[in-house]
């Protein structure tokens, strides 16, 4: 090869070599880590329906609007807690040490309880992989109820009668919001089950006496046209409801428990 010969007046530069992509080369730009998971069987959470390439904003909304319904129906309870254990020790001279121990003691595991669940999260994103549709799924830990946490449908029902009472909600991409009480696979027996398992711990929620007297089914159809007919899922999904509703008959109008799928 030729060399090159260094000019003064003239700097030569050797062609710099291609960088390849590799161990020590460019590396291609990728997504942050964002904490989600499948929307597997069984998972319970909150559907949100959106425009077309709004989910990220669909989801900042749900967290933010379904953090204030929790937050008022189920409060923190340390600050009553505080007092209780105030109120034991004020009571005069007729409280013994081992009763204002016990309160104490009492108070301050509901502390730590409230303490953790204001740390943990308690929806996560849950991928559909449907545009224009997401799941946030409820944290495992409060999917029963467990600390005195709102149910699902009292959760969505807190976000509708906030709207109705102030005539507006602060969201740009929600569009409509469901509770989600389960999820199954796209099969006549597997939603036979899930619709009976459902509506009987709805009715168990609701304790004795407080049985709905009418019913209705709703079936949204969406990427999934060939492989169920409506008919046949409307049918199968009322006489799974008849069998734990006993005698309510069927209100299209105004039902007061609507199955929806």
């Amino acid at each position: 090869f030729p060399c090159l010969e260094q000019d003064s007046s003239r700097a030569t530069r050797m062609p710099a070599k291609k960088r390849k992509a590799g161990a020590q080369g460019w590396r291609a730009s990728r997504p942050k880590h964002v904490q989600e998971s499948e929307l597997n069987v069984g998972t319970r959470g909150v559907m949100i329906t959106c425009d077309t390439h709004a989910e990220k904003g669909a989801v900042r909304e749900g967290f933010d609007v379904l953090a204030q319904a929790w937050d008022l129906l189920a409060p923190p309870r340390v600050a009553a807690a505080q007092d209780v254990a105030s109120g034991g020790g004020c009571d005069g001279e007729g409280g013994g040490a081992g009763e204002s121990s016990g309160v104490i003691d009492i108070a301050r595991e509901i502390a730590a309880e409230s303490a953790a669940l204001s740390e943990g999260r308690r929806f996560f994103v849950a991928q559909t992989g449907c545009a224009g549709f997401v799941v946030l799924r409820l944290n495992a830990a409060l999917a029963d109820g467990a600390s005195g946490s709102p149910s699902l449908l009292e959760l969505v029902n807190r976000v509708y009668a906030s709207v109705a009472t102030d005539g507006e909600l602060a969201v740009r991409f929600v569009a409509r919001m469901l509770p989600c009480q389960t999820v199954c696979r796209a099969e006549l027996p597997k939603i036979a089950t899930a619709v009976r398992e459902t509506v009987a711990a709805e009715v168990k929620r609701r304790g004795a006496g407080a049985c709905p007297a009418t019913f209705a089914v709703q079936f949204r159809q969406r990427h999934n046209t060939k492989a169920l007919d409506r008919d046949e899922v409307i049918r199968v999904v009322a006489d799974s409801a008849k069998l734990e509703l006993g005698s309510a008959r069927v209100h299209i109008a105004d039902p007061e428990l609507c199955v929806v799928l």
